[in-house]
């Protein structure tokens, strides 16, 4: 069995993507793109990493909070033909802190190494991973078709 998923959406709020004013305590996350997954050929977990820049300023603390949603119940994360809904894992890595850490839905995590210096980490520049997965286990009882989702990432100074 041949499954194409077709892509994953990566979005996050039109107010997070503003430029942070020079005297705001804010956080920025920068690089997200539909991310695709590819198609699974019969056996293996399906998995996407890309790279992303998050930035936080004036926050004495250094830390920050990552908070991840989908678009399932619950704000789950799910891909969907619109019949059918196949469950993913979301997993979030620091590059200054590496690591996989799981993000779980609607749950804020938090991280200590934001970057501090520059809003999108330089030309080409990155503070982090996402990783996608779908399981083998799942993908064995797809049905085959085109799925697509969304993962939003909310980022925030803690």
């Amino acid at each position: 069995m041949r499954l194409l998923l077709a892509s994953l959406i990566c979005v996050i709020s039109p107010t997070v993507a503003t430029a942070c004013l020079p005297t705001d305590l804010c956080a920025r996350i920068t690089g997200l793109s539909d991310q695709p997954l590819g198609t699974w050929g019969g056996t293996g977990d399906l998995t996407s990493d890309y790279t992303l820049c998050v930035y936080v300023q004036n926050d004495n603390e250094s830390n920050y909070e990552v908070t991840g949603t989908g678009d399932g119940a619950g704000n789950a994360y799910i891909l969907t033909n619109g019949t059918s809904d196949i469950s993913m894992t979301v997993e979030y890595e620091e590059d200054s802190a590496p690591g996989w850490v799981v993000l779980n839905e609607n749950i804020a995590t938090i991280f200590p190494n934001p970057n501090t210096a520059d809003e999108t980490c330089g030309v080409g520049g990155n503070s982090a991973k996402v990783r996608v997965t779908v399981d083998e286990s799942v993908m064995q009882y797809t049905t085959s078709g085109s799925y697509s989702g969304n993962v939003n990432l909310l980022v925030s100074p803690d």
